[in-house]
């Protein structure tokens, strides 16, 4: 029985430190965000697809999107 209990903690706390140090919101307002910026360079019907994978040095962030068109734009010379 021990040994069970130990091995239930160590997986609850390996659990724990593996989780992304959010909120409940906030892979909603990064899509939301991310969406809001896209939508200046492409059109797209469906929402973009967000993935965060924890690594050993950081986050690999990746936002997917099904884009029909990239819109045209001009850059603004200074």
């Amino acid at each position: 029985m021990r040994k069970d209990k130990n091995e239930l903690l160590r997986l609850q706390t390996l659990i724990e430190s593996d989780r992304l140090l959010t909120g409940d919101n906030f892979g909603e307002m990064l899509i939301n965000d991310i969406t809001k910026l896209l939508r200046d360079y492409f059109d797209f019907s469906m929402s973009p697809k967000l993935t965060i994978e924890k690594s050993r040095d950081g986050y690999f962030v990746n936002f997917s999107i099904n884009a029909s068109r990239l819109k045209s734009f001009a850059s603004i010379q200074k």
